[in-house]
Formats: structure tokens, sequence, C-alpha cells
């Protein structure tokens, strides 16, 4: 994964290894497990991709202001991509920047990465039916 300071003050962050975990919430509260465990992972691993899609979300900021209050740079607005939709023949997956809470609730946008492997969960946290967070569009 590559992010850049395109809407980030940061620079480029790569990671250097492939993911190897998920963290999947049961009736006791999250636990990890192996990413190739994971039947859904499984049956899109050696897949082509078929199509692709990224969600992006504006964002309006500040102004900036100083800790007295006063203003250090004015308002603006970013435009960020919060969500990556890949189709498999298996079907489609979203990797969506979220931060989920132990009640269920996501706030996107967010410093981790979900995966999300079902419509129904695209919905429930908030994107919108149809070709992003709907059935797979190939």
């Amino acid at each position: 994964m590559l992010c850049t300071n395109t809407f980030h003050p940061y620079g480029v962050e790569i990671f250097d290894e492939p993911m190897s975990k998920l963290v999947v919430r049961g009736d006791d509260g999250p636990r990890s497990l192996r990413v190739t465990d994971h039947p859904a992972w499984r049956s899109r691993a050696d897949q082509p991709v078929l199509a692709a899609g990224a969600f992006w979300e504006r964002l309006e900021l500040g102004p900036a202001r100083y800790a007295d209050g006063s203003i250090a740079g004015p308002a603006r607005a970013v435009e960020v991509p919060v969500a990556l939709r890949l189709d498999f023949a298996a079907g489609p997956l979203w990797f969506v920047g979220g931060n989920p809470s132990e009640r269920g609730e996501v706030f996107i946008p967010g410093d981790e990465i979900m995966v999300v492997f079902t419509p129904e969960v695209m919905l429930r946290i908030g994107f919108p039916a149809g070709a992003f967070g709907g059935p797979p569009t190939v």
C-alpha cells in the first residue's frame, strides 16, 4: 500500500510486508487470524482482479488555529480516497480507511484499513448503494 502527501503532510508511507493477519469481530470481541485462513480471502487468492474503483470523500478543514485561537491558516477542502473496491469472480472486496468501534460503528475516514467482503456491510457502514457499495459491476 502506498500513500502520498497529496492529502497528508507526512510524505510517502510504504508497507514492505504483505498483509498477513485480519482482525475479525466475533461475539466475544475482536480476534486476529491469518489472512490465508479466512475463507472469503482464500476464494479470491490467486484470482485476477476484474475491475477496480475508488470512493473519494471531500473533507472541509479549518481554518487552522493557534492555541490562542488566532487563525494560522485559511479553511480548505481536500479530496481523499476512503475506500478501494476490487472485483473478483468470487465477488467484490473493499479496503476501507475506517476505524471500527467496539459497538460496531465505523468512523470514516480513519487511519486503519478494514477489509470488507459483503455489500451488506458496506451499506451498513454508510457507503451508497449502487456501483460502489452494491453488487459487483462486472
